[in-house]
């Protein structure tokens, strides 16, 4: 495993929440992929990112939601109307009270994290850049395509496919594929 590419703090924070947070089991988790890759996973609610960014043994950097990296206001409204409420189906009061709480927290963690935000827009170009300049220094990428607009599932039933041009821009400018 190579050196850790996260920020000294939030490698002190991950290390705090191992000792809460039970491994996970990894099949063939032997054989990583040759680097740099193109992770695809399902984020099952915070199941997935956080599982990988604990236990993964190697260098990646996240795709997640532009939102949590913009504002305070754009962060807890994020947090509030979508993740707590619409993906995860927590009450509004109670998403109201947990995204207040945690909103702080979520801007040293994202920073910390390094993620590459998912821009749905024009901006697009954006995310596919920072994830080929990810890749370049061979940092692998992982991202979650999963459609949660009707909640997480265990199981991916619907998926939107934007890696793809990750994935094809790579082939073309580096002659690899990814």
């Amino acid at each position: 495993m190579r050196k850790s590419n996260k920020k000294p703090f939030f490698r002190f924070v991950k290390n705090i929440v191992k000792i809460f947070k039970r491994k996970p089991k990894f099949i063939n988790s032997e054989n990583i992929l040759d680097e740099p890759c193109i992770y695809i996973s399902n984020h099952a609610a915070s199941y997935g990112p956080t599982n990988y960014e604990l236990y993964l043994p190697t260098n990646f950097r996240i795709m997640g939601a532009f939102q949590m990296c913009g504002t305070l206001k754009e962060r807890w409204k994020y947090l509030y109307q979508v993740y707590f409420h619409q993906k995860r189906k927590v009450p509004k009061w109670l998403a109201s009270i947990i995204a207040t709480i945690i909103t702080p927290f979520m801007v040293m963690f994202y920073k910390g994290m390094q993620i590459i935000p998912i821009f749905p827009d024009t901006r697009f170009r954006k995310t596919v850049d920072e994830a080929l300049n990810t890749l370049e220094k061979e940092n692998s990428v992982l991202i979650f395509p999963e459609d949660s607009s009707d909640g997480y599932k265990e199981e991916l039933t619907k998926f939107f496919g934007g890696f793809w041009a990750i994935a094809k821009e790579y082939k073309k400018r580096y002659h690899k594929d990814i």
